[in-house]
């Protein structure tokens, strides 16, 4: 897993924790939809993985202004089709 080669600061990519609250939905709703639907997604295209431990000065700030969940080691940030898919899935 890596922060390259994206910019984890691209406010067009989502966290589960930005689509939970955005959905106004209990912690953990999005990832349950990601992992029921994770075999329509592409790792690169879709959905990319943070590591925490690739940068953690940074991964703190962003645990600090709510972009992922406190405690949270390995985030997926997602692209526009799996954000749009996994609302759908979610029937919103």
């Amino acid at each position: 897993m890596s922060l390259n080669p994206i910019n984890p600061n691209d406010p067009n990519l989502r966290s589960f924790a930005e689509i939970d609250r955005e959905l106004l939905l209990p912690k953990g709703s999005a990832f349950r939809a990601f992992k029921a639907l994770a075999d329509e997604f592409r790792e690169g295209e879709d959905f990319f993985c943070c590591d925490s431990r690739l940068d953690p000065a940074g991964f703190a700030d962003w645990t600090a202004t709510g972009r992922f969940y406190g405690g949270t080691v390995n985030a997926v940030l997602l692209g526009a089709r799996a954000q749009s898919r996994l609302k759908q899935g979610l029937g919103r």
